[in-house]
């Protein structure tokens, strides 16, 4: 018997409503906070990588003026990595420090 109502979106108890305020990242709807950063530097990776592709063909076509702008735009992306790296990586040591530093006061206990 297929579900209708509240049945059917379980996102519209209490509860659903709750979690997906305090635990998701906004718009998309993911269940982690750091969901949107990981994706944007996949992104710029993915976007480099597939640059090199467009770099490859124009200097097989001798077109070295017509790579120029994507070794700018991979330059780009590659940028735009590194930062979501870092940005990732504070957050990563931000929330392991305050981990350990809440088992350390329970061990105290």
């Amino acid at each position: 018997m297929p579900l209708s109502g509240k049945e059917a979106h379980p996102r519209n108890t209490k509860e659903a409503r709750r979690t997906s305020s305090t635990e998701t990242s906004g718009a998309t709807g993911a269940p982690d906070k750091d969901y949107n950063l990981v994706r944007y530097v996949e992104a710029c990776l993915s976007n480099a990588l597939r640059l090199e592709t467009y770099i490859a063909d124009a200097e097989r076509d001798k077109g070295t003026e017509v790579g120029d702008p994507f070794r700018k735009a991979r330059a780009d992306s590659r940028t735009g990595a590194e930062l979501g790296r870092r940005l990732l990586g504070a957050r990563w040591v931000s929330g392991a420090e305050m981990f350990l530093d809440g088992w350390s006061r329970a061990g105290r206990r």
